[in-house]
Protein backbone atom coordinates (compact mmCIF):
# COMPACT_ATOMS: atom_id res chain seq x y z
CA UNK A 1 0.00 0.00 0.00
CA UNK A 2 1.92 3.25 -1.07
CA UNK A 3 -0.62 5.06 0.07
CA UNK A 4 0.63 4.74 3.51
CA UNK A 5 3.95 5.64 3.10
CA UNK A 6 5.13 9.39 3.52
CA UNK A 7 6.04 11.30 0.67
CA UNK A 8 9.29 13.32 -0.36
CA UNK A 9 9.06 16.45 1.62
CA UNK A 10 8.32 14.49 4.80
CA UNK A 11 11.15 12.12 3.83
CA UNK A 12 13.36 14.58 3.37
CA UNK A 13 12.31 16.34 7.15
CA UNK A 14 12.46 13.35 9.11
CA UNK A 15 16.10 12.69 7.40
CA UNK A 16 17.37 16.26 8.38
CA UNK A 17 15.78 15.86 11.87
CA UNK A 18 17.46 12.40 12.18
CA UNK A 19 20.81 13.92 11.26
CA UNK A 20 20.36 16.78 13.76
CA UNK A 21 19.47 14.86 16.02
CA UNK A 22 22.59 12.78 15.58
CA UNK A 23 25.39 14.96 15.06
CA UNK A 24 23.85 17.09 18.24
CA UNK A 25 23.75 13.58 20.50
CA UNK A 26 27.38 12.46 19.45
CA UNK A 27 29.13 15.98 20.26
CA UNK A 28 27.37 16.44 23.21
CA UNK A 29 28.61 12.88 24.68
CA UNK A 30 32.16 13.07 22.78
CA UNK A 31 32.07 16.59 24.71
CA UNK A 32 31.10 14.36 28.41
CA UNK A 33 34.10 11.54 27.65
CA UNK A 34 36.23 14.36 27.40
CA UNK A 35 35.78 15.11 31.38
CA UNK A 36 38.48 14.05 33.61
CA UNK A 37 36.79 10.94 34.82
CA UNK A 38 35.43 9.49 31.50
CA UNK A 39 38.73 10.37 30.02
CA UNK A 40 40.80 8.31 31.94
CA UNK A 41 38.58 5.04 32.14
CA UNK A 42 36.63 5.01 29.15
CA UNK A 43 37.40 7.59 25.90
CA UNK A 44 41.86 7.17 26.25
CA UNK A 45 41.11 4.22 24.54
CA UNK A 46 39.70 6.02 21.19
CA UNK A 47 43.09 8.45 21.57
CA UNK A 48 45.72 5.59 22.10
CA UNK A 49 46.08 5.66 17.92
CA UNK A 50 47.37 8.61 15.97
CA UNK A 51 46.87 7.10 12.40
CA UNK A 52 44.63 9.17 10.19
CA UNK A 53 42.09 6.63 8.58
CA UNK A 54 38.73 6.17 9.43
CA UNK A 55 38.30 3.02 10.76
CA UNK A 56 40.93 4.23 13.77
CA UNK A 57 37.68 6.72 14.89
CA UNK A 58 36.01 3.49 15.64
CA UNK A 59 38.90 1.90 17.69
CA UNK A 60 36.87 2.84 21.05
CA UNK A 61 35.59 1.52 24.61
CA UNK A 62 32.08 -0.47 24.80
CA UNK A 63 30.75 2.02 26.64
CA UNK A 64 31.72 4.40 24.36
CA UNK A 65 30.85 2.53 21.28
CA UNK A 66 27.11 1.99 23.05
CA UNK A 67 26.51 5.71 24.11
CA UNK A 68 28.55 7.68 21.73
CA UNK A 69 27.77 5.38 18.65
CA UNK A 70 25.11 3.24 18.68
CA UNK A 71 22.51 5.54 20.46
CA UNK A 72 23.56 8.59 18.97
CA UNK A 73 22.06 6.86 15.67
CA UNK A 74 18.64 6.36 17.01
CA UNK A 75 17.87 9.07 18.79
CA UNK A 76 15.91 10.80 16.38
CA UNK A 77 14.11 8.18 15.57
CA UNK A 78 13.22 7.64 19.24
CA UNK A 79 12.18 11.20 19.16
CA UNK A 80 10.11 10.82 16.28
CA UNK A 81 8.52 7.53 17.48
Amino acid sequence: DLESFPGFWENLVQILFFMICDDVYFYSSHRLFHTNFLYKKVHKLHHEHYHSFSLTAEYSHPIEFLFGGLISSIVGIILLG
